[in-house]
């Protein structure tokens, strides 16, 4: 003798942490106003109905954190950064559910790099004697910039200054 019965059982679901922090960048350029998102944070949790706190917190990789802010889930530039004085930073983000528990990440983020113009020209003079031959040089023309690896074109332009331009040539 036996006896059946159908049975409905039940696998309940249990939180688990937050598996990893991901950076879906937007590439902050140089020359940025403070406040300005650098990223968004994402995570990866295997419960993705979870709802997430974002911080910046303390410990291995934080060289940086005080450069930067979370709000919500946007990583906001506190600082106007400068490609040619520094352009890679340290952070450790911590991301929390709702039930408490976190996972935390140390992150390394780059500033882009913009062409900036150049801030001043000098001559460096050669001291052109008088009775000197057409052509000769007088001066070489260095540029001063804060992006030291670029190319200058030279050029005579009108405007104040200019009433000897027709005297030179630039080559």
């Amino acid at each position: 003798l036996f006896h059946e019965e159908q049975m409905t059982l039940s696998v309940l679901d249990v939180n688990e942490k937050p598996l990893s922090l991901v950076l879906e960048s937007y590439s902050l350029s140089e020359n940025n106003k403070i406040g300005d998102v650098f990223a968004k944070i994402i995570s990866e949790d295997p419960d993705y109905d979870d709802t997430y706190f974002y911080t910046l917190v303390e410990g291995e990789g934080d060289a940086d954190n005080s450069l930067f802010e979370v709000d919500g889930e946007n990583l906001l530039a506190q600082t106007v950064f400068d490609f040619e004085t520094k352009n890679e930073y340290r952070i450790r983000l911590r991301v929390t559910d709702e039930a408490g528990l976190f996972h935390e990440e140390q992150m390394t983020l780059s500033v882009l790099d913009v062409n900036e113009k150049p801030l001043s020209l000098v001559l460096e003079s050669y001291s052109l004697s008088e009775n000197n031959k057409i052509g000769d040089v007088f001066a070489k023309i260095i540029s001063e910039d804060p992006d030291y690896d670029d190319t200058y074109f030279y050029t005579l332009v009108e405007g104040e200054g200019d009433a000897d331009n027709s005297l030179f040539e630039v080559d």
